[in-house]
């Protein structure tokens, strides 16, 4: 009988150590992997690529005033060119408009951010490649008679481009920490590097309009004459705001949503504006 109790006892102590080694044995569930958030505070940095949109504006008097300058240095002491400014109105018509399109850009990033509770505060510094070209054009002609009763045509045609080269922005971030997900708001200052370039070209063509007994002249064509102004590297300041969303994969590493808008001031004369999506990985240090 004694050896009995004292085999009862060792399996009971057996089993109770099996259970508490195999969860499952004493009806409890597996736990989960806690979510791998890590903090957001410290300092941080990655790479990214996206899509954007580009729109650009020709329309201000200072740029009307440039093309039509490049237009009377073509024009030179034409005795036409009275009659045209006068009755066609060359500033008024020789006029570009806005362009708008689409291309890729990629960069990287770095920022750093401090957290109160779920509240995080921080400040990023992002720059992106691109070769963003947007181009206005616009032409008006006109039809003179000679004081010898020729018949002259003048044509002008303009283009107004900006290739947008490259772009930064220094922004502060504020976002709020729900579990691994940090989403985020942000707005701060933003510089550009573009390309800006400007043209007219001028072409005239004759015909006789003189009826007989006159003297018939061939038709005959001079030009085209082209007047260009072009700037390399010119540089364009405003403001940037968006939203986005940062995602922790692991301690260290996250992933990242992100729309952004862009307004620059004038590069030159001209004025621009960016919308970009993007994606993007980033490690914190």
């Amino acid at each position: 009988m004694r050896v009995l109790l004292i085999g009862v006892a060792v399996l009971g102590l057996a089993g109770n150590a099996l259970a508490a080694d195999l969860p499952w044995l004493r009806g409890s569930s597996v736990e989960e992997s806690p979510v791998p958030t890590g903090g957001w505070t410290g300092f941080y940095g990655g790479v990214q690529a996206g899509g954007s949109i580009g729109s650009a504006d020709f329309t201000s008097g200072a740029e009307r005033g440039r093309v039509t300058g490049l237009a009377a240095g073509i024009l030179g002491n034409d005795p036409a060119t009275a009659r045209l400014e006068h009755d066609f109105q060359v500033s008024q018509l020789l006029r570009v408009g806005k362009a708008d399109t689409t291309g890729s850009h990629y960069g990287g990033f770095i920022g750093f951010n401090t957290g109160w509770d779920e509240g995080i505060l921080g400040f990023e510094i992002n720059y992106n490649f691109t070769s963003l070209g947007m181009t206005s054009a616009n032409s008006i002609h006109g039809t003179f008679l000679t004081s010898d009763k020729f018949s002259d045509t003048i044509t002008l045609s303009t283009a107004s481009t900006v290739l947008l080269r490259d772009y930064a922005t220094f922004r502060g971030r504020a976002g709020w920490e729900i579990g691994r997900f940090l989403p985020y708001v942000f707005a701060g200052f933003a510089a550009a590097r573009a390309d800006v370039s400007r043209s007219v070209t001028a072409m005239t063509t004759g015909i006789d309009a003189a009826p007989p007994p006159a003297i018939p002249r061939p038709p005959f064509s001079v030009g085209p004459t082209t007047a260009s102004e072009i700037r390399e590297n010119a540089f364009g300041f405003g403001y940037a705001a968006g939203i986005g969303v940062d995602v922790m994969l692991a301690s260290n590493l996250f992933m990242r949503a992100e729309w952004e808008y862009i307004g620059l001031g004038k590069f030159q004369d001209q004025t621009v504006h960016l919308s970009n999506v993007r994606a993007a990985l980033g490690m914190k240090f």
